[in-house]
């Protein structure tokens, strides 16, 4: 048992013990819409991804115009630049188009970076569903995105 309890200790010490290689960043993100990023590292193994974004741009109805932020925990793969990220969000936002309207949900996201040695570039390619709790309640699952950023 004590074995277990060292081996997992290790382990989850080595998984959020890691220096990412910058601390700000601010890019571009597309996938079902577009949106401006900035992404803030508060330690070595968590940050805050703010967005602003047009989303639904290939639908017919309605364009949203969001305004959103993610909390993310980041995990080391043991691939130098290479990092896996997941966490909660939530979204604020407007119908723009055939129905004006609010929108409010509680969102989630799934990733996984990569951070080019010597060059301020990460690429990202991420998953964020999303709960839609005002005006049209629903679940938006096909938000796939990928991302670029110049980091600092």
């Amino acid at each position: 048992m004590k074995k277990l309890l060292v081996i997992a200790t290790a382990l989850l010490i080595s998984i959020s013990s890691f220096a990412q290689n910058y601390d700000k960043a601010i890019g571009l993100r597309i996938g079902s819409g577009v949106g401006i990023t900035y992404k803030q590292f508060l330690n070595p193994g968590q940050a805050i991804e703010a967005n602003l974004g047009l989303n639904e741009l290939f639908s017919n109805d309605n364009l949203n115009l969001v305004v959103g932020a993610n909390y993310q925990f980041h995990f080391d793969v043991n691939v130098p630049g290479l990092t896996l990220y997941a966490g909660p969000g939530a979204s604020l936002g407007l119908f723009l188009g055939e129905h004006n309207d609010f929108l409010l949900s509680i969102d989630g996201i799934g990733g996984i970076e990569y951070k080019f040695n010597n060059v301020p570039i990460a690429l990202s390619l991420d998953w964020k569903p999303q709960l839609q709790l005002i005006s049209d309640v629903h679940f938006r699952a096909t938000n796939f995105g990928l991302g670029v950023k110049y980091t600092f």
